[in-house]
């Protein structure tokens, strides 16, 4: 399942950045590596939210798996499992 995440969010990425998905590292830290900025993760959480039916709280935004597409998958996994 969370291939199907990854990939959701590395077009997501791909498609805001107008770069080709096969460039995006899943495990590179999404912020250093210029993938998204403070405006465009609030875009892109709003998108993953609506996509998978989830909601992020306070928390999820202080996590560091936040900042990777691998682990950014992980807690959208975990949450659409409860």
């Amino acid at each position: 399942m969370n291939n199907t995440i990854e990939d959701f969010i590395v077009h997501h990425i791909a498609e805001k950045r107008g770069i080709s998905a096969d460039d995006i590292q899943r495990d590179a830290d999404l912020f250093d590596s210029g993938y998204v900025d403070s405006l465009g993760v609030f875009n892109m959480m709003m998108s993953l939210e609506d996509e998978f039916g989830i909601r992020f709280i306070e928390d999820d935004l202080i996590n560091p798996g936040i900042s990777t597409v691998c682990g950014l998958a992980a807690i959208i996994a975990g949450k659409r499992s409860h």
